[in-house]
């Protein structure tokens, strides 16, 4: 396998793997900003731990925006 070949199959898995974590990390920001998620006394912690999750979701979403720039320049420089 060439070095193009391989670096195009990496972005492949990345471009998938990063549309499952947009599709996750939208489904988590619904979870957490939804009115059924309102903490109902200060031990009600589902709506943070919802948000946690969000933004855990969305930098994981910006690392694989990144890594994906970044084999595309590869790909350019070889």
């Amino acid at each position: 396998m060439n070095k193009t070949a391989l670096i195009d199959k990496i972005i492949k898995a990345l471009r998938s793997e990063l549309e499952t974590y947009v599709r996750a990390a939208n489904s988590s920001h619904e979870e957490a900003t939804a009115e059924e998620n309102r903490a109902e006394n200060k031990y009600d912690t589902r709506g943070l731990e919802a948000s946690y999750l969000a933004t855990g979701q969305a930098n994981k979403v910006m690392e694989l925006e990144e890594a994906i720039g970044a084999f595309e320049d590869l790909k350019a420089k070889s």
